[in-house]
Order: structure tokens, then sequence, then C-alpha cells
């Protein structure tokens, strides 16, 4: 239980360490690094309140992870409030045991504070501001008025009906993804 505990205070470390516009790659090893280290301590606990709190921490860092790598929407964020209350919540009813566990949570409004502006749609550039000009103006004369006529009784259509769309992905998301996967091509090809 110690090293999964221990990768999740250097988890902490790196989530209370960002800040909107910085870059989430340290955070990111952290959590890579910290999934395998809490399932091997998963299948090592024999007891069962450990176990709870491991199965809670392995969600938790598959949220982080997730919302690391902005493969995420605004759902998810909402979630990861939960998930991360849920684990210190599990990890407390192991303090007796294992002293201060709860405390090695921490980072999650941060790390939703950081999504949020990364997530956020890019600022559009404003057009200019049209300058109004004068017109002269014409005095009105009144128009004849039209005698009422008779019109057919409107014909009742049913109420339109919303069909869910796929936002699209943020742009952002893209740059990430693809500078990732020339980061692990450049780590393969080396040794070729």
């Amino acid at each position: 239980m110690g090293p999964a505990l221990r990768a999740n205070r250097r988890v902490t470390a790196e989530l209370t360490a960002l800040i909107p516009g910085s870059d989430p790659d340290d955070a990111l090893d952290k959590v890579n690094a910290a999934l395998p280290v809490t399932r091997t301590a998963l299948d090592d606990a024999d007891v069962p309140a450990a176990r709870s709190a491991l199965r809670a921490q392995v969600s938790y860092l598959r949220v982080v992870r997730d919302t690391l790598q902005l493969d995420t929407d605004g759902g998810q964020l909402d979630r990861l409030g939960g998930v991360s209350a849920r684990l210190v919540s599990r990890l407390e009813r192991i303090d007796p045991m294992v002293s201060r566990a709860s405390a090695s949570v921490g980072g999650a409004q941060k790390l939703k504070a950081w999504a949020t502006v990364e997530l956020a749609p890019p600022p559009v550039a404003a057009a200019p501001l049209a300058v109004p000009t004068a017109t002269p103006t014409v005095p009105q004369t009144p128009a004849p008025t039209a005698t009422p006529t008779p019109t057919a009784t409107p014909t009742v259509e049913p109420p339109p009906v919303a069909t869910p769309t796929r936002q699209p992905l943020h742009p952002r998301r893209a740059e990430r993804r693809a500078l990732r996967r020339s980061l692990r091509e450049a780590v393969r090809l080396p040794g070729a």
C-alpha cells in the first residue's frame, strides 16, 4: 500500500503545480507511473478496506490521466470532484492502519481549472466596428390602409425535436495527440 500512496503523493504534487496554460507532461508521467504501482498494490492487498481504496485510486488516476490528455468533456470534469472525494473517503477508512493515507490525494480543483481553460474554445477575432453614417430623413406620408380579408386557419405542425450532436474536438486536443504520436515514434526510431 505504501508505494501506491507515495505514487499518489507525487501525482498530487504535480497537480497542485498546474496552472492554466502550463504543460501537463510531468503530471501525466507521474500518473502513468502511479497506475501500475497502484494495480500491483491492489493485487497484493488482502484487507477489504485497502482493496476498496486501491480500486478507487485506480479509477481516480484514470480520470486524472484522461483529463490531462484532454480526452474529456464537461461531464467528466464534473465527475473528477466526485471521484476524488470517493477516493479520500475510502482512504480515510484505512487511516488508522496507514497514517495520513487520505492526505495523499489533492489537486483535483487545480486540474479542473487547468482543463477548463485548455478546453475553452479559442478566442474569435473581433470584427471591425461599422461606423454609422448619417442618412437624410424623408418625411413619412401615411400609407393607405387596406381592408382586412379573411385568412385560412393555420395548420398545426409538430414541434421540432432536437437531436443530440457531438461537439467538435477542441483544436488543442488534435495538436497534443499529434505531438504525443510523434514523440512515441521518435522514441522507437533511434533503436531501429
